[in-house]
């Protein structure tokens, strides 16, 4: 299956993460679901357009050789696939790096997305002084094609207030990230995208709203973070699911109501 992937107008061309072989919507916005399977990753592909990346967790799979063999499985439909450690818990790092591993050594030009923390001391504590305020749990996520392997850190909602988005987006592209994470997205007040929005396209970075975002959080988000020169990749799994499983009606129309929205933006520009 060939990707869909769109041209990259203007400053998004200098995002790393527009580099991923998606449908970018508008040329700045895609969607994030959990698959269990190589057949349900299709599904997806095909419901959301292509402006999907399917996500597998290693909290679903008893080794590392069985999360292997379904992204393998899904790279020989889909141009790229991702892994993730299935409810942030962070046991489970190993067997989505040592996974990882072995799809780049059977698959050397594999566009693999990764979602872990961070494995060392001395990052955790770098990244929990530097941006404590938005960070739960201080947090690397990775990605990485034949070309590279680029990081970026998950911003979410804590107690601290001693740092800035700014700060925060600085930090990060001052690492070599690609993206904010941005998590318990349904929490936040819809003031807060904008000012998130800025400090990413000032730094060079897209947007990972990811938590409860369901339609409703969808568009709003959308409108208010899709600005020309930020691109978000918006986790909905649980919005893409029914009982516990994909279902491809469900992720369609958030697929249509993202085009939606980003279509209302540009009239309204």
């Amino acid at each position: 299956m060939s990707s869909p992937a769109s041209a990259v107008p203007g400053p998004l061309a200098s995002n790393p993460a527009s580099r991923l072989p998606l449908r970018w919507l508008a040329g700045r916005a895609a969607l994030s679901v959990r698959v269990r399977d190589s057949a349900e990753a299709v599904l997806a592909w095909e419901a959301a357009r292509g402006a999907v990346l399917c996500a597998f967790e290693a909290s679903g799979f008893p080794d590392h050789i069985a999360l292997a063999d379904a992204a393998l499985a899904t790279l020989e439909a889909l141009p790229v696939v991702s892994l993730a450690l299935g409810g942030g818990d962070p046991h489970h790092a190993d067997t989505v790096l040592t996974a990882a591993t072995v799809v780049l050594h059977q698959s050397p030009s594999a566009a693999l997305h990764l979602n872990l923390p961070a494995l060392s001391p001395q990052q955790t504590l770098a990244l929990s002084k530097a941006a404590r305020t938005f960070l739960t749990e201080p947090c690397v996520n990775a990605a990485g094609d034949r070309e590279a392997v680029l990081r970026w850190f998950e911003l979410s909602t804590a107690t601290w207030h001693d740092t800035s988005v700014e700060d925060a987006a600085a930090l990060a592209s001052s690492s070599g990230c690609w993206s904010l994470k941005v998590n318990h997205a349904a929490r936040l007040n819809a003031s807060v995208w904008p000012t998130v929005a800025g400090a990413a396209r000032r730094h060079g970075l897209a947007v990972e709203p990811a938590g409860g975002v369901d339609g409703g959080v969808l568009a709003t988000v959308a409108r208010r973070l899709c600005q020309p020169g930020t691109t978000m990749l918006a986790h909905v799994f649980s919005a893409a699911e029914r009982s516990g499983r994909l279902d491809p009606s469900s992720l369609a129309s958030l697929f249509e109501l993202l085009n939606a929205s980003l279509s209302d933006d540009r009239r309204a520009s």
